[in-house]
């Protein structure tokens, strides 16, 4: 018994007399006669039937990121419904909701309840930029149904110095004329530029020529990011009073019709969170922000529950739907302290960069003189303090040189380190980009004791190493990569990572950042990647696959024990366009009880200069102590390699049952 595409169940066909007898067939024990014009219109329903018996396993499903965003229900209602509507409560001045929190904290509240009501912040002279929360202690601040309305392009919350704090169900959004960005429907294009008209109800630039900080194109009927649009940066642009723009460019993929977003060039973040201990944001959601939706810096055990960066609802006045929240990372931390960070519980979803990015300080010595280190910091911000601890690792083999504690930090004055510094740019093969961000000042660090070290040396803060837990979050259209990490003993579990123009997972070296590139026991577990990488193509692309790990440097893949004991069990990757699993410079990798669905469909070329093959399930470089087992691929498209399951190199493996090939439709038997 079988099912056709309307879920009626057919019994099994005794004779098709139609085609053997044409004037007559069986059906359950019964004759049928057909004459004339009866015959050839029954005839004709039925082979339509039947054909649809054969071939109902193969109707493809609606793309659920094409629909019409009317109807979609990945569009959440807040945004197809205008800000009034949304948001029906009484306008007050923003100075009344800080005093109400100055008195809270003087007064060492307990708990403090704000009224409904839009808060509006930085109207006129005299109004404060940003709302401030500092040095609090064991309060909780509930905010449901409280707008806090940004009229400057500054930060909109700043948490400093709390303890026990807790702030629940607060509202960041920006007026319509300070928005970071603006976006446009593109009308024309002739070879060279394209124009667009700015959507009606949002903020038209100020007339002249302007450089934009990125552009981003997404489709008008789903309100996602269009396949292959990849992110623009510095593009030129002319706005006219009447809201035009003319776009100096003719980009690949922008096409009439879409809407492009046009991104001003701005430097705040909509919040932050800093030097804190054991505090929670839950159910507080960020329309949009300049930069990263939430900074945090220097927190001992942070909590992030219920989150909400999301677009908001329309502009009064507007017609179209926000295609774009914040405009860098959702949430971007460093320094990291106690024993965990958690996330969970989240929706992150249509901003211009990383979800998740969490990082160990770290940055590049120079050369040591007894118990003098110096070392270059990334954009001049020293990420040591005195009284920290830091440990040396060698880049070449990854292993520790020694751990050391910071007694004195001073700027160099006198020390010309720069032919130290030309070392690390020649041997890293850095980038013009990355060599803006690796200059002087440098740093002279007085240790308890001296330590050998040579320019190209790793140093990372041992002090910030909380565990990660990131749990329950859903992470959806967005330009860069669901999770940016790197530290050790990350706990990542059951989130949903969806549309999205980059990896899902990631850890390893980013020489822009100076991120500590080395994680031991980490588990990724019962997480769904949908449709992932399909929006770019990066040779050049070290990590990537959905899941990635990867220590080194172009041309050169690091030995086995950057990472440490790696787990990645009973995932589901789904319509991803690159190999599902990266891991280099591992010992001890655990790959087990995953499935892989509709994968390669497509040929691409991601990480062709490191010799990925995605034609692969699986490509391990320098991995040592591997476990691979009982991961099943459904329905694989027409670019598997099934003689190449596993590409690997200078790695050695326990392999079982590693990749097992399932098909469960006509066309992928087809295929292969």
């Amino acid at each position: 018994m079988r099912k056709n595409a309307t879920g009626v169940i057919f019994n099994h066909i005794d004779s098709i007399g139609c085609i053997c007898q044409p004037k007559s067939f069986h059906m359950n024990n019964m004759r049928y006669e057909l004459k004339g014009k009866t015959r050839a219109k029954i005839l004709f329903i039925f082979l339509m039937i039947f054909t649809g018996i054969l071939y109902a396993e193969d109707i493809p499903v609606p793309d659920a990121f094409d629909m019409p965003w009317q109807k979609s229900p990945l569009v959440g209602e807040w945004r197809k419904k205008t800000f009034s509507k949304v948001y029906p409560y009484q306008r007050k001045d923003g100075k009344v909701l800080q005093e109400m929190i100055n008195k809270a904290i003087s007064e060492k509240a307990k708990v403090l309840t704000i009224p409904s009501a839009i808060y509006e912040i930085g109207i006129g002279k005299g109004h404060s930029k940003d709302l401030v929360i500092e040095n609090a202690e064991d309060l909780v601040i509930n905010a449901e149904n409280v707008v806090l309305l940004c009229y400057r392009k500054s930060k909109a919350l700043t948490i400093s110095n709390c303890r026990n704090f807790s702030l629940k169900g607060l509202i960041i959004d920006y007026a319509v004329e300070t928005m970071p960005f603006t976006q446009a429907v593109i009308t024309s294009k002739n070879g060279i530029a394209m124009e667009a008209n700015i959507c009606e109800g949002y903020r038209i630039p100020s007339p002249g020529d302007h450089e934009s900080h990125k552009m981003e194109v997404y489709s008008a009927k789903s309100l996602f990011l269009k396949a292959g649009g990849r992110t623009r940066y510095g593009v030129a642009y002319s706005a006219k009073p009447d809201g035009t723009v003319i776009i100096n460019k003719n980009i690949k993929h922008f096409e009439i019709g879409d809407i492009v977003t046009i991104i001003m060039k701005s430097s705040p973040h909509g919040l932050s969170i800093s030097n804190t201990a054991n505090c929670t944001l839950e159910n507080v959601t960020i329309h949009t922000a300049p930069m990263f939706a939430i900074l945090a810096r220097k927190n001992h055990n942070t909590v992030f529950r219920k989150i909400r960066i999301t677009p908001g609802p329309i502009p009064d006045g507007a017609t179209m739907p926000r295609v774009l929240s914040g405009c860098q990372d959702g949430i971007n931390m460093s320094g990291v302290m106690g024993d965990k960070v958690v996330v969970e519980d989240c929706l992150i979803e249509s901003h211009s960069d990383d979800a998740v990015a969490i990082y160990k300080s770290a940055c590049f010595a120079l050369k040591s003189k007894g118990r003098s280190l110096y070392l270059v910091a990334s954009y001049g911000r020293m990420p040591f303090e005195v009284g920290q601890t830091i440990e040396l690792i060698d880049w070449d083999t990854q292993k520790p040189k020694g751990r050391r504690t910071i007694k004195n930090v001073e700027k160099v004055t006198t020390e010309d380190l720069n032919a130290e510094l030309s070392q690390i740019n020649e041997r890293f093969d850095v980038s013009p980009w990355a060599r803006k961000t690796f200059k002087a000042p440098f740093y002279n660090v007085t240790l308890n004791e001296s330590l050998e070290v040579k320019a190209q040396d790793l140093l990372t803060n041992e002090t910030y190493k909380a565990r990660p837990i990131i749990r329950n979050n859903i992470f959806r259209n967005h330009r860069a990569r669901g999770l940016h990490l790197k530290l050790s003993g990350a706990v990542i579990t059951n989130n949903m990572f969806e549309h999205c123009v980059n990896k899902g997972i990631c850890f390893g070296t980013d020489l822009y950042f100076a991120g500590s590139a080395n994680a031991e026991n980490i588990l990724i577990k019962g997480n769904t990647f949908r449709h992932m990488f399909h929006l770019m193509n990066g040779t050049w692309d070290s990590k990537c696959g959905i899941i990635s790990f990867f220590n080194g440097h172009k041309g050169k893949v690091n030995p086995p024990g950057a990472f440490k004991n790696i787990k990645i069990v009973d995932n589901i990757f789904e319509d991803v366009r690159s190999i599902p699993f990266m891991v280099t410079s591992t010992e001890g990798l655990e790959i087990v009880n995953n499935k892989i669905i509709r994968s390669h469909m497509r040929a691409n070329s991601h990480g062709k200069e490191y010799a990925v093959d995605q034609g692969a399930a699986l490509y391990m470089s320098n991995v040592s102590k591997a476990y691979i087992d009982n991961n099943t691929i459904i329905d694989p498209g027409p670019f598997l390699k099934k003689d190449k399951l596993i590409m690997s190199v200078d790695s050695t493996a326990e392999v079982e049952k590693a990749f097992e090939l399932k098909y469960t439709t006509r066309n992928s038997r087809k295929d292969l």
